[in-house]
C-alpha cells in the first residue's frame, strides 16, 4: 500500500460513514493512480460508495489506473447497483480500454451494458471483443 493511502485511508472511511461531504476535500487533489490504489484499498462497500461521489471522467482514469481483476470487480459492482452512472464512466473512456473492461465482465452483464449504450458504440465494442485479446506485457 503506497504511503499516499496509508495516511488517508482512516480519513476517508471515516468519511465514507459519516460525513461524506468531506470526501471532495480529501480526493480533489489526488493522482488517478493514489485514488485508484486507495479504490482497491477500501471496502468493497466503501470502495462502490468512493466511487458513486466522483465524476463519471474521475471514475474512468481510476478503473484504468487500477490492476486488471480489480478493474473488472469494482466496474460489475457498480454496473450492477448504478448501471446509468457504469455507462457514463465507459462513455469517457478510450474504445480499446472500455473493449478490455467488457471482456473481462461475466456475459451476461456485458450483454446489458451493450444493450444500455448508444447502438454505435455498442457495435464498436462488439467489433473489438471480436479479435484475440493480446496478453499484457510482461
Amino acid at each position: 500500500m503506497e504511503t499516499t493511502t496509508r495516511l488517508l485511508l482512516p480519513e476517508v472511511t471515516e468519511a465514507l460513514r459519516h460525513e461524506p461531504e468531506q470526501l471532495a476535500e480529501l480526493t480533489e487533489e489526488l493522482h488517478a493512480a493514489d485514488l485508484a490504489d486507495l479504490v482497491s484499498a477500501l471496502e468493497p462497500e466503501l470502495a462502490q460508495r468512493l466511487l458513486k461521489q466522483l465524476p463519471s471522467e474521475v471514475n474512468a482514469r481510476i478503473l484504468e489506473s487500477c490492476e486488471e481483476d480489480k478493474r473488472a470487480e469494482l466496474f460489475a459492482a457498480m454496473a450492477v447497483t448504478h448501471m446509468d452512472s457504469a455507462v457514463s464512466v465507459t462513455d469517457v473512456m478510450a474504445a480499446d480500454d472500455r473493449a478490455d473492461l467488457y471482456a473481462q465482465l461475466p456475459d451476461e452483464l456485458r450483454q446489458q451494458l451493450l444493450e444500455a449504450i448508444e447502438p454505435e458504440e455498442s457495435r464498436d465494442i462488439r467489433q473489438l471483443l471480436s479479435y484475440p485479446r493480446t496478453p499484457p506485457a510482461p
